[in-house]
């Protein structure tokens, strides 16, 4: 395996949260730079369009910048931060909340999402 990617619930039971999906995944790092997870969020938007979602969010410590660049790459949005809420290694970083409203992307996207 190298790697996965699953969308889920964005605090599930909240009628009002229900077309909002949170997108978490993994590259195992010897893919990295392989346009595995290039391949895999297209997938995931594409999916995600196709099962009625309207958002979908991505929860990113602030120091992996390669998932921050690849979100990005698809339009994703920084939308908020927490703060030193992560300790990893002896070190605190935040969290980033990333968002990409896939109902209001433009045929142009969609047409670079097909790329």
């Amino acid at each position: 395996m190298v790697g996965y990617l699953a969308l889920s619930a964005y605090r599930p039971g909240r009628a009002a949260l229900q077309r909002t999906a949170e997108v978490s995944y993994y590259v195992d790092e010897n893919c990295h730079r392989r346009g595995v997870g290039t391949r895999v969020l297209r997938h995931a938007i594409e999916q995600a369009r196709g099962l009625g979602f309207k958002t979908l969010l991505a929860v990113v410590i602030e120091a992996n910048l390669g998932s921050v660049a690849l979100l990005k790459k698809f339009g994703f949005d920084q939308w908020g931060l927490l703060p030193n809420i992560v300790e990893l290694e002896g070190s605190e970083f935040g969290h980033i909340y990333l968002g990409l409203r896939i109902d209001a992307l433009l045929e142009s996207s969609t047409e670079s999402l097909e790329r």
